[in-house]
């Protein structure tokens, strides 16, 4: 297995670093340790641990790529690549959820202005409505009775009848009452 070499990256905060206390010793170690290398060490094999779960490794199974912040004075360290892989894999979910953190509420506040917008326009389209019956029955109050108790009456059955009574929020129903009368 060659060795892979990189670059730090950034420094993200990597869970699951073993103290140096629990590695095992390499001077005790005879074999690599790592999956199926158990290649024997020699006189001029250079024997390391993985920073992540402590077993001795040849160089040739070891991978020196990264910076873990907080841990071994932020200055790259040695893995096993099967370790590489799991740091690998909480690197991209560290991101996604970075990513997800800032695209969620820009996400909302996007929905919530939509939302925002959609309920206007129907706010707009009742409150029309509601105008348009109370010149229709300001019309028509004017041509019959010409009163403005009358015209109240007649603009709460034309309500009734369209069923934006229930809609319209009181202050609109005054208002629009309001203009009849002074149309009046």
């Amino acid at each position: 297995m060659a060795a892979s070499t990189s670059s730090p990256t950034n420094n993200m905060s990597i869970t699951g670093v073993l103290p140096q206390t629990e590695w095992q010793l390499p001077s005790r170690a005879k074999y690599c340790q790592y999956q199926d290398c158990g290649a024997k060490f020699g006189l001029f094999d250079r024997k390391t641990n993985c920073r992540r779960c402590g077993i001795v490794l040849s160089s040739k199974c070891a991978c020196d790529c990264l910076c873990i912040s907080g841990h071994y004075d932020d200055k790259p360290q040695i893995f096993c690549l099967r370790r590489l892989e799991v740091i690998e894999q909480q690197k991209i979910m560290m991101t996604r959820a970075a990513a997800m953190k800032t695209e969620w509420p820009l996400q909302q506040r996007q929905n919530k202005d939509d939302n925002a917008l959609a309920s206007s326009g129907i706010q707009h389209d009742k409150e029309m409505r509601l105008l348009e019956n109370g010149k229709d029955v300001c019309q028509q109050a004017g041509e019959g009775h010409g009163r403005t108790k009358d015209v109240f009456s007649m603009t709460n059955q034309v309500m009734e009848k369209t069923d934006n009574k229930r809609n319209a929020s009181p202050h609109n129903v005054e208002e629009m009452q309001n203009k009849i009368t002074i149309e009046i």
